[in-house]
């Protein structure tokens, strides 16, 4: 593990505190906890941005494609 200090604001604080004492977790496990949520998301809502524009590069100008491969094309699955 590596040790780092962060500033937070006084609610933030206080708030932390009681969501900690009420999960019986510490103050640094629930800080961890949420960095590991929070980079998770960010990092999969990232991804799924590119993939899908990538995707949609050119399909305006697809011959043969039809309405309803919108779809396929963005989630990978028939509606």
């Amino acid at each position: 593990m590596h040790r780092t200090q962060v500033l937070l604001e006084e609610k933030q604080y206080i708030d932390l505190r009681q969501a900690a004492r009420s999960l019986g977790k510490s103050m640094g496990e629930l800080i961890r906890d949420f960095v590991t949520l929070g980079l998770a998301d960010r990092l999969a809502a990232k991804g799924k941005r590119r993939y899908r524009l990538a995707d949609l590069d050119g399909i305006i100008n697809a011959p043969g494609l039809k309405g309803a491969e919108h779809d396929r094309i963005l989630y990978g699955e028939e509606r």
